[in-house]
């Protein structure tokens, strides 16, 4: 069975795509530098919530230490909304990542505060919070688009 997406499926998409082309990516190296982006989200909690969809803005300051190594502490906030507005979930991650740079690839660890919350008429019914340690690994290429 054939599956179809959605008018705010197709919108959402495109709106994505759109952001990541006018946003371009990070920049490719350990060097000094902020960074904003700001772009759709959604999610499926099927013990919590139907599918949400909102926004996320995340922002990051990317510290180098020498030319393999930087810190990037970051901040990431989301708030989303189900169909008919009746569920929300409120997402807030803030952390370290200590990055290791391969190129204009890195490999890395990092440590991270958590919180989300699902809200329904007025009433909060969960609440997933505490402290995670991870690893990251990622791709960063030139931005045509910085501000200097």
């Amino acid at each position: 069975m054939r599956k179809h997406l959605s008018f705010p499926t197709i919108l959402q998409l495109s709106l994505g795509l759109l952001l990541l082309f006018v946003a371009g990516v990070a920049k490719a190296s350990p060097a000094n530098g902020f960074a904003l982006y700001v772009g759709p989200i959604a999610s499926r909690q099927p013990y919590y919530a139907p599918t949400t969809r909102g926004i996320s803005i995340y922002t990051d300051a990317q510290m180098a230490y020498n030319n393999s190594w930087s810190f990037d502490p970051y901040l990431q906030l989301s708030y989303e909304t189900s169909n008919g507005a009746s569920y929300k979930v409120v997402h807030g991650t803030a952390g370290l990542q200590v990055r290791y740079w391969l190129g204009t690839w890195f490999l890395g660890g990092q440590y991270l505060f958590h919180d989300e919350s699902y809200r329904q008429n007025g009433k909060t019914y969960v609440v997933v919070f505490g402290r995670a340690l991870g690893a990251c690994v990622g791709w960063a290429g030139q931005n045509p688009r910085t501000i200097k």
